[in-house]
């Protein structure tokens, strides 16, 4: 999504469609419907069908306009200059519109929402607990070397397995197929 302030292009999340496109095509920002979040609007092309495409944004307050989400969209459909102007070396300036309908208000400037009773709670109510040092040293995160947090997974893991060199494993005692029995590839 480009804006006019840096970074200048906001990443959105992925579209996955559900099977091969020829070509997709967008239209302009006025065909979107802003009522309903919709950020973009298209077709896309299939071996079979054209089918459209609408990408909306999950909101609570859709009785508000997005103005955070719908900035002044340029106006792309007329040209800023004249063939001749342009010959001339003229430097038009680009046309901006608002996408807002007269009747929605601005998010920005609404009133924020009434807490709901989940968002009352004290946090005195809630009791925290923590581990101080203990849980700080034994945190796999802050290890910086890839060897260092190795060891330390074996560590752990040989303290809670209790395992000894010396000591006889118990799936050594396990029966199971004689030596001689196993078929190696080499074998055959």
């Amino acid at each position: 999504s480009p804006t006019d302030s840096p970074p200048f292009i906001h990443h959105l999340s992925h579209y996955n469609a559900p099977n091969p496109h020829q070509s997709v095509a967008y239209l302009y920002k006025r065909f979107c419907d802003v009522r309903a979040v919709e950020f973009a609007r298209g077709y896309r092309l299939t071996p079979t069908a054209v089918e459209p495409l609408s990408f909306t944004v999950p909101r609570l307050r859709t009785e508000y306009f997005q103005d955070d989400l719908f900035p002044a969209t340029r106006v792309q459909w007329e040209p800023t200059l004249t063939a001749d102007q342009w010959f001339a070396g003229q430097n038009g300036q680009p046309v901006y519109i608002s996408l807002k309908p007269e009747e929605m208000g601005l998010l920005s400037e609404a009133q924020p929402p009434a807490p709901t009773k989940k968002d009352n709670i004290n946090e005195k109510s809630l009791p925290i607990q923590f581990e101080g040092d203990i849980r700080l040293k034994s945190s796999l995160a802050f290890l910086s070397g890839g060897r260092q947090k190795e060891e330390m997974i074996i560590q752990q893991m040989s303290a809670k397995v209790q395992f000894k060199e010396d000591e006889e494993l118990p799936q050594d005692n396990y029966e199971g197929v004689d030596p001689h029995e196993w078929v190696f590839n080499d074998d055959l």
